[in-house]
Order: C-alpha cells, then sequence, then structure tokens
C-alpha cells in the first residue's frame, strides 16, 4: 500500500442497458461493438464508491443516469442525476489536474465531453477522430505527467496509442501496439506503467507508452467482449477491471492480478446485457490542498524549466525541511538544514508534472505549501 497524502477517491462507472449490438466476426471470436438506434431503451448509470472511498459514477449514453456504489466489492447502485451525453460513452477518465472533472468521448461520434463528476453538467468540447477506421475505446490520465493518452482500435487487427490535447482538441499518435489487436482498455499506475488488455486474445499486458511495445502476462480468464476498462486504486494499488463476460452476457466488476494477468470476480450486474462501460477513480490528491502563505515566501521559476527550483524565506522564519509531493499525495522529496535566506533545489530526478512543495518549521508546523509544475 502507497503512503498518500490524501485518499479521496472517486470510482466512475458507465452502465449501458439494452444497446443493439453488430458483430464483427475476427479469427475465431465475435467482437460486438453497439450502435446507436433510436428506438432501443438506452439506460446508463454512473455510481459513487465508499469503501470508504467518497465516489460518483457516471454513465454515458442517452437516457444516462449519475449514481453509487457505496462499497466497490458490492453490487448496489443508486442513481443521482441523468447523463448529460447523447450517444454511448466508450471511453472516460478523471482529470488529475482539476478537482472533480472528468472527461469522457462518445463511441461512435468521437465527442469529447468535460462534466463535474459530482454534479454532471456536460461541456461538450468538439470531435476528436482518431485514426481513420478506428474507433475510441480507452482514456487515461498519467498520473505523473497530467497527460491524457487514447487508445483506438479498428476492432480487427490494429491498435494504437494517442496523447491527447484537450485544448486543441488533437490526438497525435504514439505508437501502433505490437501484439493486441483488438485493445480496450488502458491503465496507468502510480509509477507510471501502462497496462492493457485485449478481447480478442483475452489477454493482460504491459504497455510501454512510449514505443508501443507490449509484453503478454497472462489470460484474464475469460471471454470478454466490448464493454470494458481498468482502473487503478492508487491509495490500496489495486487494479479494477471493468468487463463485459460474453459467457454470462453481461457486466462484471473485477481485480486484476498484475503479475499473472488473472482476474477476480466481485459482483455480476443484476439485469442481462448491462454495461460498465468506463470506471474512474477521482484521484484530487494534492488538488484539493490550498496554496497556504505564498505571499511570504518566493518560489520560482514556476513553471520549473531547468530543474532549479529557487525559494526565498524570510530572516524571520526557520525552515526545518522542505517536501515536495507528488499529484497522487506521495512523498517525492525531503530535504532538511534549510536556514538560510536563498536555496535551490535540484528537481532534475522528478518526471515532468504537478508537485506540491511544503515548508516546515522547527516544531514541524507547515509554515507555507505553493503547487509547483515541472515542464
Amino acid at each position: 500500500m502507497k503512503t498518500k497524502l490524501l485518499s479521496f477517491l472517486i470510482l466512475i462507472f458507465v452502465i449501458e442497458i439494452g444497446f443493439s449490438q453488430k458483430a464483427v466476426l475476427k479469427a475465431n471470436k465475435t467482437i460486438t461493438k453497439p450502435i446507436k438506434n433510436a428506438q432501443v431503451n438506452q439506460l446508463n448509470s454512473s455510481l459513487f464508491f465508499d469503501n470508504p472511498l467518497h465516489t460518483v459514477k457516471y454513465i454515458g449514453g442517452s437516457g444516462g443516469l449519475l449514481g453509487s456504489y457505496s462499497n466497490p466489492d458490492v453490487n448496489g447502485f443508486e442513481s443521482i442525476s441523468p447523463s448529460e451525453a447523447d450517444s454511448y460513452e466508450n471511453a472516460g477518465d478523471v482529470s488529475f489536474t482539476e478537482v472533480g472533472i472528468a472527461y469522457s468521448v462518445t463511441f461512435e461520434d468521437h465527442k469529447f465531453y468535460r462534466f463535474n463528476v459530482e454534479k454532471g453538467f456536460y461541456q461538450f468540447l468538439g470531435v476528436i477522430p482518431p485514426e481513420v477506421g478506428h474507433n475510441w475505446t480507452g482514456l487515461e490520465f498519467d498520473p505523473l505527467s497530467g497527460e491524457l493518452f487514447g487508445v483506438s482500435t479498428n476492432f480487427e487487427a490494429t491498435s494504437i496509442i494517442y496523447k491527447i490535447d484537450l485544448r486543441s482538441l488533437e490526438a497525435a499518435q504514439v505508437a501502433t501496439l505490437s501484439t493486441m489487436p483488438i485493445a480496450i482498455a488502458i491503465a496507468i499506475n502510480g509509477e507510471g506503467s501502462m497496462f492493457g488488455y485485449d478481447v480478442l486474445t483475452d489477454g493482460f499486458y504491459s504497455i510501454d507508452k512510449l514505443t508501443g511495445e507490449t509484453v503478454f502476462i497472462g489470460e484474464i480468464g475469460f471471454d470478454a467482449e466490448f464493454g470494458q476498462d481498468l482502473e487503478w486504486d492508487y491509495n490500496n494499488d489495486i487494479l479494477y477491471m471493468a468487463s463485459f463476460n460474453l459467457d454470462v452476457a453481461t457486466g462484471e466488476l473485477r481485480t486484476v492480478d498484475v503479475n499473472t494477468g488473472a482476474t477476480t470476480l466481485l459482483f455480476t450486474q443484476n439485469v442481462e446485457s448491462e454495461q460498465l462501460s468506463w470506471i474512474s477513480f477521482k484521484n484530487d490528491g494534492i488538488l484539493s490542498v490550498k496554496d497556504k502563505n505564498i505571499s511570504k515566501f518566493k518560489v520560482y521559476p514556476n513553471p520549473v524549466t531547468d530543474n532549479k527550483l529557487t525559494f526565498e524565506v524570510p530572516n524571520n522564519e526557520k525552515i526545518s525541511s522542505i517536501e515536495m509531493y507528488n499529484i497522487l499525495g506521495t512523498k517525492v522529496m525531503t530535504r532538511s538544514e534549510v536556514n538560510s535566506a536563498n536555496k535551490t533545489l535540484d528537481v532534475s530526478n522528478l518526471s515532468s508534472g504537478l508537485y506540491m512543495l511544503k515548508l516546515n518549521d522547527t516544531d514541524g508546523n507547515t509554515l507555507a505549501i505553493k503547487k509547483v509544475i515541472k515542464k
């Protein structure tokens, strides 16, 4: 279990009930994906987790419902409010740099949305298309850099990972996944390592997010269909899987052993054809901590561009230690014996991303808190 500064997490699920499907027969397996049909009554839901993680679950598509599960190990959905997405939301994730904000994309028309995971209030951002002939199947924010990664597939033989810029509404291809023909979901752990699984091979893989090279870890142990996602519980170092198991024709929640790929069933949905199309914890981490006494202590340059961070301390203040935390709230640097007026920190060993700088006095009290960005 990793040490964390804060433990405010929201696990978000998307459930799709009663969708029509078109079959794509590849190799010896049939992969199904939903198609929009105005005559089909769609029900989508989103969930709260309280285990004791405080969460909100979101579900996209027509008739979507914001709702909750009080415990990720128990199937007990409670709706909160309607979703505002106009079609099936196939991928999504909660931001690491905006408190309580999530992003999602629809399957057929590649529409990206920004919304509040606790209230909804959807904002349509625009269309970000993947490779021609592909559909988005997964979104995941990198907890170290804050960058948004996406994965798409043509549901035949090719899957691609991307970096997505939500400001310019552009997706830059990173690489084609070497041995994952139909990658359905990705996840990134607290060290920045990417994993994913494939619904054609029913295999679990590690992924080099820079080169696209994949390593087969093991079989997931069931016949995976369309509605899938992966999400890390950073506090407990548990990887959750939202799965659609063709053997029982309904959605499930599972955990994954990242060493073997084997999965463990937590619960099955109550109604046939329900899907958990994407899941995400709310990872506020240091975002929920406000800056403190920043007018008394100068910290520059911010953002840091040359691996050197300078801070100025008033002469009447005695600083005993400096701590830096990453976006998940994990302490990544400690420095003691800092009593002079000007100091410089070498942050070359830190990855690009958002950090919190904390200055402590000789009695252990926090004198100042400042968020810092390293480029």
